[in-house]
């Protein structure tokens, strides 16, 4: 089947232009009938080596001498589909609006600098949805930083590493539904440090799997991370990546990112900082590990609103069971007593005591001096359970104040 080029409603034969640009074009096994249809220049099913911005701009020379001997007077848009990139360089110099990448594969995508155009890459849009990029890099100057004017737009991609140092972006810059690094420990695989955001900047949906680094950055205030799952908790700079971001979304009053990076900050601060097992007993930071442990277990560092209640009933089911074995709970003085204490004291007289208790301090409603500890075991045991529920408490209604800011 010929390759064919459409570009509006005209059709033109493909095979001339393909010939002109073998030095840049290299079929692979990833080629199939190397079909070419449009947007404005669409490219469906081509499997590329190096293809730098001289290829790319050959291209667009080439589609625009056929778009001149028809009337037409340029082109801005050109479309990947399907393809497969061992190297893809863009410059600043192309001179069109747009680029868009379907179900592409990309070994090495590049936004090249260039020293004689200081203002920034010219094109105005560019988009990745779905596929892979194992790196992605934006050059920065020796001396200064580079502009990136354009709005890039990455949706279901894989990322392996993102290198994007001392750089501004002043378009929009948006991750959607992408998986962003990888589970090294090592290095720091999305690193956006020194980098200034001019415009909105989104990480919807995305999973890191390494830390994001984005130290001594300038984050714009629309700065989105909402439903963004962030898996590195136990990399050696992953504390510190988390406090960094902490600080700014506490700059721009977003509360509830800088509870979750808070949250994430102090597990990977356990995990890679604090003492471990016998440890702790000697360690100065031993206090300070055992809190944080405790905390985690009790509500996730502050993200878990349920768990604090999952607690309460384990802790007042425990106790029952405790009270049942060191003698239970009787009654005295019933003759007197309300009707409900009568009915209790019949029935479930441990039940109550331990529901009494696990109120915490919100328990008093239900205190009743018929109600009484057989045994000192089960007085000790119900001053133990009544402490540790009124701590569970504090700190859930806490939680709860922090979240909604009351």
């Amino acid at each position: 089947m010929h390759s064919r080029v459409k570009i509006g409603d005209l059709s033109y034969d493909a095979l001339k232009v393909l010939e002109e640009l073998r030095p840049y074009v290299h079929f692979g096994s990833k080629s199939y009938d190397n079909t070419i249809l449009v947007k404005d220049v669409d490219f469906e099913n081509i499997s590329m080596g190096i293809f730098d911005s001289d290829g790319l701009e050959r291209i667009f020379l080439l589609c625009r001498e056929l778009i001149k001997e028809n009337g037409k007077k340029h082109i801005t848009h050109i479309s990947f589909k399907n393809c497969f990139f061992d190297y893809l360089r863009m410059s600043p110099n192309m001179g069109f609006v747009g680029v868009e990448f379907v179900e592409c594969e990309v070994e090495d995508f590049v936004f090249a600098r260039q020293k004689r155009i200081k203002e920034g890459f010219d094109f105005k849009k560019v988009s990745f949805e779905s596929g892979s990029i194992k790196q992605l890099i934006f050059e920065a100057a020796d001396d200064e930083k580079s502009k990136i004017r354009a709005s890039l737009k990455f949706a279901g991609v894989n990322v392996a590493k993102i290198e994007a140092v001392n750089i501004i972006f002043c378009g929009e810059l948006r991750f959607y539904r992408c998986f962003l690094g990888t589970a090294s420990k090592r290095d720091a695989f999305v690193n956006f440090n020194g980098s200034a955001f001019s415009s909105t900047t989104a990480f919807s949906a995305c999973s890191f799997l390494h830390a994001p680094s984005f130290f001594g950055a300038s984050l714009h205030e629309d700065t989105d991370f909402r439903g963004a799952i962030f898996a590195d908790v136990s990399s050696y700079r992953a504390w510190r990546a988390y406090r960094a971001l902490k600080l700014h979304m506490i700059k721009f009053e977003s509360d509830h990112e800088a509870q979750m990076f808070h949250a994430l900050e102090l597990e990977a601060r356990y995990n890679t900082e604090l003492p471990k097992g016998w440890r702790r007993l000697t360690d100065p930071k031993g206090v300070e590990a055992i809190a944080s442990y405790m905390l985690g277990r009790l509500n996730q560092y502050g993200r878990n609103l349920i768990l604090p209640v999952v607690w309460l009933l384990f802790v007042a089911t425990l106790f029952l069971v405790l009270y049942a074995m060191a003698g239970g709970v009787g009654c005295i003085g019933l003759t007197n007593a309300a009707g409900w204490v009568k009915s209790v004291c019949e029935n479930a007289p441990n039940v109550t005591y331990s529901v009494r208790n696990a109120f915490g301090p919100f328990g008093l409603v239900l205190s009743a001096d018929q109600i009484q500890p057989k045994t000192a075991t089960v007085k000790i045991l119900g001053f133990i359970h009544l402490l540790i529920s009124s701590i569970i408490w504090f700190i859930w209604i806490l939680q709860i104040r922090s979240r909604f800011k009351l």
